[in-house]
């Protein structure tokens, strides 16, 4: 808070306050001190970071230097970010370089050791076009009847009794899985060692990763942050 506002600032010194009542009354000290420690870390080896997204409404978090916005400067509010009656985890959005986050993840990884640390899972679903195209892959089509089929699907030409089951079978499977991928940036620390909730597997880029989405960590009550 000196840092950021001197010694005489009342109304930082009150929301400081009011935001570590209610971030130790939820539990979040953890969150935000793991946070810290990352930010801390990065910038002692010079890498620049963007904390953005409702964290930004936080003057904990301003006073931390997870973000540089200062919520009092530009009136914006903790309860947009932290509030007793979010039904969802808040979430810190950092964002850094494609050069050092290779970095990042490495000091994540080491300092809250394997056990604990995994990368997060993605889950694309069959959605759209893209169901036509892999059913068809399946059947055999050539290319150039598949593309005709995906950018055409109303085509009378494209009407026949192959066609009529890729559409009945595309029916079904509206939103079922259809490849894990790896998050972009989101990683998962936990206190218990990550296997008491989740298979891991091991990807090519060489770390242990979730069997499961951000959406299913929510909802076991992890908090994210993106990396």
């Amino acid at each position: 808070m000196i840092y950021r506002y001197g010694t005489k600032n009342a109304e930082a010194q009150r929301r400081i306050k009011h935001e570590l009542e209610v971030i130790d009354k939820l539990g979040f000290s953890s969150y935000f001190l793991i946070t810290w420690d990352i930010v801390r870390y990065t910038m002692s080896r010079g890498f620049y970071h963007v904390g953005r997204g409702s964290g930004a409404n936080s003057i904990v978090a301003y006073c931390l230097k997870i973000t540089d916005v200062d919520p009092i400067e530009l009136d914006l509010y903790f309860e947009r970010f932290i509030n007793p009656k979010r039904t969802s985890p808040p979430d810190f959005d950092i964002d850094y370089s494609w050069k050092d986050r290779d970095e990042v993840q490495d000091y994540i990884f080491k300092r809250y050791g394997r056990e604990h640390t995994a990368l997060l899972g993605t889950i694309s679903t069959f959605k759209d076009r893209s169901i036509l195209r892999e059913l068809a892959k399946v059947r055999g089509l050539p290319k150039e009847e598949i593309d005709h089929l995906v950018d055409y699907p109303g085509d009378g030409a494209n009407r026949n009794g192959i066609t009529e089951e890729l559409f009945t079978i595309g029916n079904l499977i509206v939103n079922f899985p259809n490849i894990r991928s790896v998050h972009a940036g989101g990683i998962l620390i936990s206190e218990e060692p990550i296997t008491c909730y989740t298979a891991l597997d091991m990807p090519p880029k060489g770390l242990p990763t979730t069997q499961w989405d951000m959406y299913t960590a929510e909802k076991l009550r992890f908090e994210s942050s993106i990396f």
